[in-house]
């Protein structure tokens, strides 16, 4: 049989078997263009298709914690409590939106002329709310006043309010004021040395849309005083002098100090 017969032979056995193996295939890595890979070990063929771990697809780890090639996300750097979104183009850190309330500042006050509420009224939240609670006063019978900060001064003219204030002992007494100097919080506070143990004022103030500068700014409260009886007063008003924006509230009494009590200033989510 010539040489030229037998590699006939050899190649129709291989072919017909359809059995190539190790043993028998000789010679140079397969090209690609040829369907091999054009390497000769495992890591080298990835490389050679494109498919390199931690280069070009991320490395399988199980659970995910501990991908590597991550380089296109945005840094987690001060990131925390937020969530990964995307526009459709591109990737950020979107932040939840807090439910309720937030605290944004509170200030106690101390023997205080007025306390000051100014951290933060802006465009965060629609609405505020403050709450103060155990208010104390220096003087006896005093009402609990607030002014409005607005276009960077407060204000001492153009409130015009309704208030009704309900005695444990007595009907309501109604006050109805165009014009004030300032909002009647509290129609009638008690010291301690007048009012007994324990005589102290709760008040809720509500405000909203304080950026907005296209209307005047309002606000309507409810308060619960301990004295010598109990007295609750809900009142409700508006300035009428001007619809700059409104930066701060200012709670004083119309006499003496405000000798103890929390002021909290909170958002509410929109």
């Amino acid at each position: 049989m010539s040489k030229a017969r037998d590699i006939v032979e050899t190649l129709r056995t291989v072919l017909v078997d359809g059995d190539v193996t190790n043993a028998n295939f000789t010679g140079a890595d397969l090209e690609i263009a040829k369907g091999g890979t054009g390497a000769s070990s495992t890591g080298a063929a990835r490389t050679a298709l494109g498919v390199a771990i931690g280069t070009d697809v991320l490395a399988p780890d199980g659970d995910g914690s501990a991908l590597t090639g991550v380089d296109s996300l945005p840094s987690q750097s001060s990131q925390s409590g937020k969530f990964l979104t995307t526009d459709g183009s591109a990737a950020s850190w979107g932040t939840v939106a807090p439910a309720g309330l937030t605290l944004l500042s509170s200030v106690t006050a101390s023997n205080s002329s007025t306390v000051d509420i100014e951290t933060t009224f802006d465009s965060t939240y629609d609405s505020y709310v403050i709450m103060i609670t155990g208010l104390n006063v220096s003087n006896n019978g005093v009402n609990i006043r607030a002014r409005m900060k607005l276009g960077g001064a407060y204000v001492t003219s153009g409130y015009n309010l309704n208030v009704e204030a309900k005695d444990s002992s007595a009907g309501p007494t109604a006050q109805r004021l165009n014009g004030a100097a300032e909002f009647r919080v509290v129609y009638y506070a008690e010291n301690v040395a007048t009012g007994g143990t324990g005589a102290n004022t709760t008040i809720n103030f509500y405000t909203a849309g304080p950026s907005n500068t296209s209307f005047s700014k309002m606000a309507t409260w409810d308060s619960v005083a301990k004295g010598s009886r109990a007295r609750g007063n809900k009142g409700f008003g508006v300035n009428t002098s001007s619809t700059a924006a409104l930066t701060g509230i200012r709670f004083y009494a119309s006499a003496g100090t405000l000798i103890g009590g929390t002021f909290k200033l909170y958002g509410i989510a929109k």
